[in-house]
């Protein structure tokens, strides 16, 4: 880095055109500082009585004590200052890697006039930076910033530059010229895709002609067929009545032979007899080969013209197959139906009726299916607490389908939904009308009932369910007590059929990712407890005061940044979420308050969001955070975050 190889001292002149300045625009530029930097900063400042070491209230009361004695500085405290300075730089990523490109090395040599301020490399470095603003990011109010708080002393050289280079709202209108260029390349693109599928369309449209015709021909086809099978059932029933004759004939004819021998024998001799007889059967014979060989010809020349006739047809009927098939997968596209499953109800139902029994119930039901028992109670404690608050609670992982499927089996047994969200859902208008019929059916019990939204990311959340955004923030504003008699869990798919999560998904609740917890590798064989609340216990303990820890505005500006940029929605998301943590339900002391919004609800929100965890190391500590013991399940998360 060229400035910083060894940076000089401030000159008599500066430290007094510094100290002159308001101290709340001394207090601006440090807080510019990234809170990593300023906090190794202020630790080296001396400690302040009567304030817990360490807290953030004590680090700003030591940061006010040393600005405001600016005056009376020492050359000490003048390095010190000028350490800060240094940290400054490196919080302006640009400014940072723009002035490591600049060599002043020759400026620290033996010749101590180099040392001095508004040397010829100084002033070159300013030039450096006014001719790389634009392409570096780096515009001109930083630099003044750069040069007013630096060792610099007054230079109308070094002015002048500062005043060439680009500032704020030109390097915004060249950015935006540039992304308006791209936008219209991308139009133009845009245009010849449209063409594109117009064309195929076109040619669909031709091939459904096609379709018709051969639909046609087959109806024609098949219409032949049944005329030819009518007549085969007619020639089967005439041979059939011409057997029937011919036996008939036999029976009269041997009755007339009968009587022919009765008169014969007392006149004709024996071997007339026989020979009759002999004649008889080969009549007989040839009677019955002449049937056969008329009804096989017939047969024949039937099987002969139907096999005929397939074969003409085979061909037709398999492009209409294929031509129909996708015509059939086209429109299940463009038609998307919602349904809600509505899941059987168990013959054992356990009422519920405090919220100890509602959090000992859903953790000995995690223990079932091989939960550790410590985590349970955890996870019991942090999915009822989000329920009071008015949120759905959603699970992640390889686990979330059963996870959320036995929340809802404990809480509402006999009065579940499943509402499973298809791929590229682009309406909300069959989502909202399936939760709002599953709010009036809600409404109408007198038990709390339990909707599961099955895959809540295999389509934009932000797209089809804005009425569930709509419900979600009139709970947190308390401007809605109708609906609360449903809880809402959901589920998160993972896979390239899946989208990603966003920030606006978590604003709406917890995400807890269920291969973070701790599960046995053996584990008693028990049935799960189905069990019921009724709307008048659960009414009152959702009503129960709940408010915020005491020092909860420290808290909120030291951990609130690993969720990402707030919004009003968020804040208040995260507010009542502490709020209902705050009065835990298990006597519990780890994880700490802390711990559990930053598994549940930051971390979710932050990687949603893209921030860079590395730039919070110190602060998250692996998963212990504020607490004295690690938490595991955040440790596991940070580490699936890494290999993603």
């Amino acid at each position: 880095m060229g400035i910083f190889v060894n940076p000089k001292l401030y000159p008599p002149e500066k430290r007094l055109k510094i100290s002159q300045r308001p101290l709340e625009e001394i207090y601006q530029f440090a807080h510019e500082v990234s809170r990593e930097l300023w906090n190794a900063f202020v630790l080296k400042l001396p400690p302040v009585d009567g304030f817990r070491r360490g807290t953030p209230k004590e680090l700003q009361r030591r940061f006010r004590i040393f600005i405001n004695r600016i005056s009376r500085w020492n050359d000490m405290e003048w390095m010190m200052f000028k350490d800060l300075w240094v940290s400054w730089v490196k919080t302006h990523p640009h400014l940072d890697l723009l002035l490591s490109k600049f060599d002043n090395s020759t400026d620290f040599k033996e010749d101590i006039k180099g040392k001095l301020p508004n040397s010829s490399l100084d002033v070159q470095c300013f030039q450096y930076l006014a001719q790389n603003s634009e392409e570096s990011r780096v515009p001109r109010e930083l630099i003044k910033r750069f040069y007013d708080f630096g060792y610099f002393q007054e230079d109308p050289i070094i002015e002048h530059y500062i005043t060439i280079a680009k500032s704020t709202v030109e390097l915004e209108l060249i950015e935006r010229s540039m992304e308006f260029e791209k936008m219209w390349l991308q139009f133009g693109e845009l245009g010849t895709s449209v063409g594109v599928l117009s064309n195929r369309l076109d040619a669909i449209a031709q091939d459904r002609e096609k379709v018709l015709f051969l639909v046609n021909s087959i109806d024609r086809v098949e219409k032949k067929l049944e005329d030819s099978l009518q007549k085969i059932q007619e020639i089967r029933q005439n041979n059939l009545n011409l057997n029937q004759s011919f036996q008939q004939l036999q029976q009269d004819y041997e009755g007339k032979l009968s009587h022919v021998y009765n008169n014969l024998e007392s006149s004709v001799s024996k071997w007339l007899s026989v020979m009759f007889d002999q004649k008889c059967t080969q009549l007989h014979s040839d009677l019955i080969k002449e049937i056969d060989n008329r009804f096989g010809d017939i047969e024949g020349s039937f099987r002969q013209k139907v096999t005929d006739l397939l074969k003409n047809i085979e061909p037709k009927v398999r492009e209409t197959a294929v031509a129909s098939t996708f015509e059939v997968s086209c429109q299940g596209r463009l038609d998307q139906f919602i349904t809600v499953d509505d899941l059987s109800v168990p013959t054992y139902v356990e009422q519920l009726n405090t919220p100890k029994k509602f959090a000992c119930v859903l953790s000995e039901n995690f223990q079932t299916i091989g939960m550790q028992s410590l985590t349970a109670r955890i996870l019991a404690d942090e999915v009822l607490a989000a329920l009071a608050a008015g949120q759905i609670v959603s699970f992640r992982g390889s686990m979330a389908s059963i996870v959320a499927l036995l929340c809802a089996r404990t809480l509402a047994g006999p009065n579940i939904g499943m509402l499973h969200i298809p791929i590229g859902l682009l309406g909300g208008r069959e989502f909202s009308t399936s939760l709002y019929r599953v709010l009036e059916e809600s409404g109408c019990r007198t038990s709390v009932s339990a909707l599961i939204l099955e895959g809540i990311n295999l389509s934009a959340p932000e797209v089809y369910a804005r009425s569930l955004r709509q419900l979600i923030s009139e709970r947190f504003l308390k401007l809605d007590s109708t609906s609360r008699n449903l809880l809402l869990f959901g589920t998160i798919i993972d896979g390239l059929g899946a989208l990603d999560i966003t920030a606006e998904l978590c604003e709406w609740g917890p995400i807890f990712h269920t291969d973070c917890l701790e599960w046995r590798d053996k584990w008693s064989n028990r049935s799960v407890t189905p069990g019921s609340v009724s709307s008048k216990v659960w009414g009152l303990w959702i009503s129960t005061f709940a408010d915020k820890p005491e020092d909860w505005d420290d808290l909120y500006e030291d951990y609130s940044h690993l969720g990402g940029h707030p919004t009003v929605l968020w804040r208040r998301c995260l507010y009542n979420a502490a709020a209902r943590l705050n009065i835990r339900i298990t006597e519990i002391e780890e994880p700490t308050l802390i711990q559990s919004l930053v598994f549940g609800w930051l971390l979710p929100r932050g990687l949603a969001s893209g921030v860079n965890l590395t730039d919070y190391e110190s602060l998250l500590a692996g998963g212990r955070v504020d607490a004295s013991k690690t938490d595991k399940r955040i440790a596991k998360l940070l580490s699936f975050s890494d290999e993603q």
